[in-house]
């Protein structure tokens, strides 16, 4: 196909292609939002409200950091800075947003700033997913009353800490 019928098809399909990405950022299973260079959500997803119990118009009269983890937000407001600076483009790491009902949901975010024709900060896109971390390993207390019963059929993970004087409830699995 020649270069000049490839610009005619290509533009013919311009706005079947704007319904499709539309589609796919609207139906994402995964939450996909917009912020504008006020911290504004200016587009977001269904999944991204369901993640932060929100309705769509709520989002959109919210910036990020309203709902932004307090412990969260100075690394945000560093990497928006270096952003805006042109320092840097993307950022990748788990957060904290604090959901409608006051709970905290954790969420794998990769942030993007979007530059126009010229280099200048437009928005930043966001997908983010909600994130389930690890569980921080401890060990059982030492106690001479404690007792470890390991049965594998009953707890695969590991065994169950019993016995008085234990920071663990009875009952409570070793990890």
């Amino acid at each position: 196909m020649a270069m000049d019928e490839r610009l005619i098809t290509d533009a013919a399909l311009a706005p079947d292609s704007e319904r499709l990405l539309a589609s796919a950022f609207d139906r994402a299973p995964i939450g996909m939002s917009v912020v504008d260079l006020e911290g504004r959500w200016v587009r977001v997803n269904e999944a991204y409200c369901r993640m932060l119990g929100y309705r769509r118009e709520e989002l959109l009269d919210k910036t990020f950091r309203d709902l932004t983890h307090p412990e969260d937000v100075d690394e945000d407001a560093e990497w928006f800075r270096r952003a805006v600076a042109g320092e840097a483009d993307s950022l990748e790491r788990e957060k904290r947003y604090i959901r409608r009902d006051g709970s905290v949901v954790w969420v794998d975010v990769r942030t993007e700033m979007i530059r126009d024709a010229e280099g200048h900060p437009g928005v930043h896109r966001q997908p983010a997913a909600e994130h389930h971390p690890a569980p921080q390993f401890r060990p059982c207390p030492a106690h001479e009353r404690a007792t470890v019963r390991l049965d594998p059929r009953e707890h695969p993970r590991g065994g169950i800490c019993q016995g008085p004087g234990l920071s663990l409830p009875a009952g409570q699995p070793c990890l």
